[in-house]
């Protein structure tokens, strides 16, 4: 007999904020959600042997007090880490005509690793190579 297998559900991005502060919704309750975006680069591979940056955009996902304490990290070309959860809502496209689904990082920590200026400055210097 196999014993209880726990699961984790836990996602920790480092990546680059993806605009500025993202878009903040305040419901009648007070309560308050703010989104924005993170991108990670990740490199392949290409047939004549060189290597390929691919960038990949992450939705993340946080609320009430968390956002307020994150504010001034979410800032364009911020490198930060994200912990939280993986989620998903499903929702009705009424163009497409059928139900699509949405997946974000519900976030609930957040560390500031590199600051805009330098992130920048070293990609730039990084590509000129």
């Amino acid at each position: 007999m196999i014993g209880r297998i726990v699961t984790v559900n836990r996602h920790e991005i480092v990546g680059v904020v993806y605009g500025n502060h993202g878009t903040i919704k305040t419901f009648g309750t007070g309560k308050s959600v703010a989104n924005f975006k993170l991108m990670t680069d990740t490199y392949a591979a290409t047939a004549d042997g060189n290597y390929e940056r691919r960038s990949e955009y992450h939705n993340v996902q946080v609320w009430n007090s968390v956002y307020d304490d994150l504010y001034e990290l979410i800032v364009e070309g911020n490198v930060v880490m994200i912990v939280g959860w993986c989620s998903q809502k499903m929702y009705f496209d009424k163009t497409a005509g059928y139900e699509k689904q949405f997946a974000y990082t519900l976030a609930k920590e957040c560390s500031l690793l590199v600051r805009a200026e330098y992130y920048l400055k070293s990609r730039k210097e990084s590509e000129n190579k």
